[in-house]
């Protein structure tokens, strides 16, 4: 790097896409929760009763729909970060707010990650890795694949692990 301070950009939501992205995670989890609760209602006693195992399954699926809806345009409301002169921010969360930055010194990795449920939306993640005792990453989700390439890239020459091109 050449030592000069970089401009800060301005804070950055994530893409809208993400939204849909969160809301089929919420509907596969409940969807899950309830075949095992119905498996466990079915399974309760000598003989099944069904309205138990149709109340055990009707209940996940409910409260992950209501979820589903309420929850993920809160959670993306809430999601910016910016790269600052000296530091990465971000600021998160519905019910417990976290606003983390990290000194670009103290990133040790960057990289980018696509799974198949976020390639299906056209989402990538960014997970930003430094040099603390803490073992996890701080993650971007919700970014468009370009989007996260050039965030990586900016991360990573500001962090002075590679030269400007």
């Amino acid at each position: 790097m050449t030592g000069e301070p970089t401009a800060p950009t301005a804070w950055r939501a994530l893409d809208p896409a993400i939204i849909r992205l969160w809301r089929a995670l919420w509907v596969l989890e409940a969807a899950a929760l309830a075949l095992v609760a119905g498996g466990l209602a079915a399974r309760w006693g000598a003989t099944p009763r069904w309205g138990l195992v149709a109340a055990a399954v009707a209940l996940p699926l409910a409260l992950g729909a209501l979820l589903a809806l309420r929850l993920p345009p809160r959670r993306h409301a809430a999601w910016r970060f910016r790269l600052g002169d000296e530091a990465l921010a971000v600021h998160r969360g519905v019910l417990l707010r976290v606003e983390s930055v990290i000194p670009y010194s103290r990133v040790q990795h960057v990289d980018y990650t696509q799974g198949p449920l976020a390639r299906a939306y056209g989402l990538a993640t960014v997970a930003v890795r430094t040099a603390s005792a803490d073992l996890g990453a701080l993650r971007i989700p919700g970014l468009r694949p370009e989007e996260a390439v050039a965030l990586r890239e900016a991360l990573a020459q500001r962090a002075g692990m590679v030269e400007p091109l």
